[in-house]
């Protein structure tokens, strides 16, 4: 089982740049993607199948306090997505592996995202 929890704020997953020179992800994702990456590297990778729990947390700014029903920039699959990509290669050979995901949004005091993968 891997824990992690690490204070980064989440970027979702964006779609594909296309142009003639070929197919790119954008720079803030990419640079993202290199930061957890550059974060997980005590770890060991696990086989299987596996389960995934994230909890993503973001800073509250001064207008979501007014507005009740705001909710955390993002979806949750954009947030998912973006940071089994990051996993990729370092915790797991290939995301097809996870079988099972839990994950919320919320609110809170400084941006972070916590995960959990365990084999099932």
């Amino acid at each position: 089982m891997i824990q992690l929890r690490l204070p980064i704020k989440i970027i979702p997953k964006k779609r594909p740049i296309v142009t003639k020179n070929g197919t790119f992800m954008p720079k803030p994702y990419m640079e993202q993607r290199k930061l957890i990456q550059a974060k997980l590297g005590g770890f060991t990778k696990l086989n299987g199948e596996l389960s995934m729990d994230c909890l993503f947390i973001f800073k509250q700014s001064k207008t979501s306090h007014k507005n009740k029903m705001s909710m955390p920039v993002g979806d949750v699959d954009g947030l998912i997505g973006s940071l089994m990509d990051a996993c990729e290669g370092v915790l797991y050979d290939n995301d097809r592996c996870i079988v099972e995901i839990n994950s919320r949004k919320m609110w809170g005091h400084e941006d972070m995202f916590i995960m959990t993968l365990k084999e099932v």
